[in-house]
């Protein structure tokens, strides 16, 4: 992940988190601010109805005990008399102004009553289950009026209840409505059910008018619920935090943008900064623009200044390197051609100072008309082929002949090889060959070459050795997934050099030696586009010529014809 990504993350969950947090919390202080007024306003309606319903309970029980004072002095104690009763109760209804006035006997009639309870837990309530009297809430009082007879008056009356001109209620239970104001007495069961919620205070809206609701429970079987009208723009707590949760989702989007452009301006110079490196790490010696440095960011601009800074220095560096490289290179140059110079004379010298010295011989002894040695001839003879070898093996490393490559299978190649190496080396020391590749590997070779480079190997094998009886040689054929390698391993006393400066011109440890063996076994390696390299294991007493050439592509492999 990116900085610029890591930067705009961090941004996003900070700003979030601050706006989640002041949002959640001015919501929850302006929603309890609202809600305690709203609550206070609602209870006081609710009080007001409750008032109101107690007050006229109690009139309504004062009129029960003058109607008990009145059948009393009339002197009624059975039911018998069904036309004076029947007079008597509407007289009670007219004269009192009741909705519902009875006179019976609790044992024979008990079945056809409904809900008639004088208790105080019921201000309001039914009185029958169907009939016209079972669709409004009553306020109801009975009194005994013939203890011995079980008589019972009962009377009820619909309450008249009044608020203020903004507010309303309703009371209702499980049947539907008791009594209600305005628009709320025309509401279903259902959609009052709706509206209560606990602890909290709903809004809704009728025509142009808000109403703030609010349930209460005036017994386990009746619900009051009270509002009252506002101004449209008024808030209850759960729209306040739907409000707020808008607002901060809006804030979130406003700080993005503002984030989008402030980070654009921040990572802009960043961006041309990187590209400026990146060319750098590429040769590319640019400096960054100079509007870059001067308008950017304090601690951009001290960076990209110190950049060019740097830029200004690595070039300067750069072209004192190249200055130096340039003089290295010809002093090496010189020193190299002054130490194979030097190793070339004293290769020559050495043969042509015996030829010299037999010759001298053979002129005494011709001068003196004495018998010339044969000795002196051959060793002229030996001396001169000598030096032809030298010159020779100095023309195939300058050369550089390209190899006659042939494709052949790997474990052919080795085994040819094998025959030839036991062949053409003398005996007298053990050799072995092991072969751990697979049966399908194909390599091109020039095998002429290859196999002077295995002949130089093992010869260097055994005149390093100091008794050639004990010398032990091992081939070893391996490979890996695209370079088929054969491990030439020998106990001799190899070299106390670093190993790559065997391969130097005239290198050699011998005292007949030309120094060119291994320049030209690697220059034939390399004209293999492979390579040769040595390894000294000084623990074990073992040297590691290790030869390594690429196998063939499948591409070369079906482009060609193969020996097999």
């Amino acid at each position: 992940m990116g900085i610029r990504t890591k930067i705009a993350l961090g941004f996003v969950i900070l700003t979030v988190a601050v706006i989640t947090l002041v949002s959640f919390l001015g919501a929850q202080s302006l929603g309890f601010t609202v809600d305690s007024s709203d609550l206070i306003h609602l209870e006081s309606i609710k009080n007001d109805v409750i008032k109101q319903l107690s007050t006229q309970q109690n009139l309504l029980f004062k009129q029960a005990k003058e109607c008990q004072k009145a059948i009393d002095n009339i002197g009624i104690n059975n039911l018998s008399d069904q036309k004076k009763l029947s007079d008597l109760i509407i007289k009670f209804k007219d004269g009192l102004n009741l909705d519902y006035v009875q006179i019976f006997e609790i044992s024979k009639n008990s079945d056809e009553l409904w809900q008639i309870n004088s208790s105080k837990n019921y201000l309001i309530s039914r009185l029958f289950n169907t009939g016209p009297l079972s669709h409004h809430g009553y306020l109801v009082s009975e009194i005994t009026i013939n203890p011995q007879k079980n008589l019972k008056l009962v009377i009820a009356k619909k309450p008249e209840l009044a608020t203020k001109e903004d507010n309303v209620f309703c009371i209702f239970d499980s049947n539907g409505i008791l009594a209600g104001k305005d628009f709320l007495k025309d509401y279903s069961l259902d959609a009052l059910k709706d509206i209560i919620t606990s602890n909290s205070t709903k809004q809704i809206r009728i025509g142009d008018k808000l109403y703030r609701l609010r349930s209460f429970e005036l017994n386990d079987k009746t619900q009051l619920i009270t509002g009252y009208s506002t101004q449209v723009a008024t808030l209850v707590k759960t729209e306040i935090n739907s409000l707020m949760l808008r607002l901060a989702i809006l804030e979130i989007l406003g700080f993005l943008v503002l984030g989008y452009f402030w980070g654009k301006k921040i990572f802009e110079p960043m961006k041309t900064l990187q590209n400026s490196i990146d060319k750098v790490s590429e040769g590319q010696w640019e400096k960054i623009p100079p509007e870059i440095s001067e308008e950017s960011y304090e601690e951009i601009s001290s960076v990209a200044k110190s950049f060019n800074q740097m830029v200004n220095q690595l070039s300067t560096a750069r072209i004192n390197l190249i200055k130096a490289q340039k003089e290295l290179a010809k002093k090496d140059k010189m020193a190299t051609l002054g130490r194979f110079s030097a190793g070339i004379a004293h290769e020559i010298n050495n043969p042509l100072g015996t030829i010299l010295m037999s010759a001298g011989m053979i002129k005494e002894s011709v001068d003196k008309k004495l018998p010339i040695e044969h000795e002196d001839i051959t060793t002229i003879i030996e001396e001169v082929k000598r030096c032809r070898d030298i010159i020779e093996n100095l023309r195939t490393y300058t050369r550089k002949t390209k190899p006659n490559l042939m494709k052949v299978l790997f474990k052919n190649f080795f085994e040819e090889m094998k025959e030839k190496v036991i062949k053409e080396n003398e005996k007298g020391f053990s050799i072995s060959f092991k072969y751990k590749a697979s049966d399908d590997s194909y390599i091109f070779v020039d095998k002429k070459a290859i196999q002077q480079v295995f002949n130089n190997v093992i010869k260097n094998a055994v005149e390093a050795s100091d008794n050639i009886n004990n010398l032990i040689i091992n081939i070893l054929a391996e490979e890996t997934d695209k370079e088929c390698i054969i491990k030439v391993l020998d106990n001799g006393k190899g070299f106390e050099c670093e190993p790559e400066n065997i391969f130097e011109p005239m290198f050699t440890t011998k005292a007949q030696g030309t120094g060119l063996g291994l320049v030209i076994c690697q220059a034939i390696i390399e004209g293999h586009n492979g390579r040769i390299y040595a390894e000294r294991d000084k623990e074990k007493g073992l040297t590691c010529f290790n030869i390594v050439l690429p196998k063939a592509s499948s591409n070369e492999l079906e482009g060609d014809s193969v020996e097999k």
